[in-house]
């Protein structure tokens, strides 16, 4: 329809991972995070995206708000064929703040050479704005602060719990 940012095309399963929180407070309602993990983004095949829709009182949703992929500036990683960005998505206090950020999940992700070893992506929100990629946050198995070592189909990022 007229609100949604992207024309639907065939195997994108939009709504595929959905997620509801508040990321701005503006109006108090609630807003729904929407993922399409086989969206192509770039060129790139199921490159994967995700829209926010932003809610109101007393009129429900609205349109689109946001589009948020690996290409868009200041979002970490790349769009690249089959990272599947939007599998998973959480919401949560992530900087612990007020306001609801959202965790997405990105399974197809590339480490290097290491293939589908899978990742998240952490925008952060703020009041009276929606989400930036301002301080966006990868998390995968190759930092430092995590235990672990990327591995062949590890596809970290999905499910969340």
């Amino acid at each position: 329809g007229a609100c949604i940012a992207d024309d639907p095309l065939a195997n994108d399963r939009f709504g595929y991972s959905l997620a509801a929180g508040n990321f701005n407070s503006s109006t108090g309602a609630d807003d729904l995070v929407v993922g399409a993990p086989f969206d192509d983004v770039s060129g790139d095949d199921s490159a994967g995206s995700v829209q926010v829709i932003l809610g109101s009182f007393p009129g429900g949703l609205s349109c689109v708000d946001q589009v948020w992929h690996q290409d868009v500036a200041g979002v970490e990683g790349a769009t690249e064929p089959g990272d599947n960005f939007g599998a998973t998505l959480r919401v949560g206090r992530f900087n612990s703040g007020t306001i609801m950020d959202i965790a997405i999940g990105v399974t197809g992700e590339d480490i290097g050479t290491i293939g589908d070893a899978g990742g998240v992506n952490v925008l952060y929100c703020t009041a009276g704005s929606t989400c930036s990629s301002v301080g966006d946050l990868f998390i995968h198995s190759d930092v430092a602060s995590y235990d672990d070592n990327a591995e062949w189909n590890d596809r970290l990022g999905g499910p969340l719990p």
